[in-house]
């Protein structure tokens, strides 16, 4: 670069800084994962996340969310999609079986067909003008936002198991969230408030 913009750049690195969560826990095998990935190969190893289950990987993209690497992949024994978290990835080695692999164009179409059809529970909130800025800043593929006569709405789709995962993540949103739909859901939060105001009353 010339020296000019050089100067320039140290210049706004002295007076911008970019705040990230860091990792929570290191991944042992982050960079075997991006090489399966451009190598579109098959990682073989164990899921710790539920227990001890062995994989058969192949990853269509790998992204880092709140201080977490995760990945989304066509697991090969299961025959099921799934995003892993990848610090739950253990002992994972390239498969040497000379097996089809998916093109990445492929693995896309798989996991919209899963997008589609894994998340069939669908859900409305209603948020305030803070919780459209929340969810704007951090939210899943699953989940969108909609605006109808000045009002943002939270709309999408989740799977029945992940009904924790929506409770917690509907909590976290505190005040600014209210549950609309399905009744399940509503209850599920309702029910995680209480045990937290438990906590203040005992």
């Amino acid at each position: 670069m010339p020296q000019t913009q050089q100067t320039t750049i140290s210049k706004l690195l002295s007076v911008i800084d970019y705040h990230s969560v860091p990792p929570v826990k290191a991944v042992a095998h982050l960079d075997l994962i991006v090489q399966a990935i451009l190598d579109q190969q098959v990682l073989v190893g164990r899921n710790l996340q539920k227990g001890d289950q062995p994989v058969a990987l192949q990853i269509g993209e790998l992204f880092y969310r709140s201080g977490v690497w995760f990945c989304s992949a066509w697991d090969r024994l299961t025959k099921k999609w799934g995003t892993y978290r990848c610090d739950y990835l253990v002992d994972l080695t390239i498969q040497k079986a000379a097996e089809e692999t998916f093109t990445l164009a492929e693995l896309r179409e798989i996991q919209q067909r899963y997008e589609t059809h894994y998340h069939n529970r669908p859900f409305r909130c209603r948020l305030t003008d803070f919780g459209k800025e929340l969810v704007q800043k951090n939210h899943y593929p699953n989940m969108s936002l909609e605006e109808k006569d000045g009002v943002a709405y939270l709309v999408g789709g989740y799977h029945e198991e992940e009904l924790g995962y929506m409770t917690h993540y509907l909590v976290s949103l505190g005040r600014h969230v209210v549950v609309e739909a399905p009744k399940e859901l509503r209850d599920s939060v309702q029910a995680e408030y209480r045990q937290i105001l438990a906590q203040y009353e005992s």
